[in-house]
């Protein structure tokens, strides 16, 4: 089976596989902090290859659509709240997908960005 198929199926039945949303969870301790305190070590989540795949595949399909539309934060935002009031409205079942990244921006390269 091609793992396209298998993406495809995936995002039109909405689901998920089980097993790609167990991670394994590695302390990794923060450089330069002292390693007895808890606070000096950060959380790596390890996911598996497939599901990593997986997110690839979706970033593909939609950094197409984000990059294309140059919108604002806020335009996006009301953009999203009237699509749901009308799907809502329609007796329709919405969902959505939202990801915040802290200090996102601290994070990324800004030659790449900019």
């Amino acid at each position: 089976m091609k793992l396209t198929y298998l993406f495809n199926k995936s995002i039109h039945l909405t689901h998920f596989r089980s097993l790609w949303k167990v991670a394994e969870v590695v302390m990794v301790p923060k450089p330069g902090k002292d390693p007895h305190i808890i606070s000096s070590y950060r959380p790596i989540s390890l996911l598996p290859q497939l599901a990593k795949l997986f997110e690839k595949f979706i970033y593909q399909r939609l950094k197409s659509i984000i990059n294309a539309c140059k919108h604002s934060t806020i335009e996006q935002i009301y953009r999203i709240a009237s699509k749901i009031d009308k799907s809502l409205e329609e007796g329709n079942v919405c969902s959505a997908v939202f990801l915040d990244v802290a200090q996102a921006f601290d994070k990324v390269w800004h030659e790449d960005l900019m």
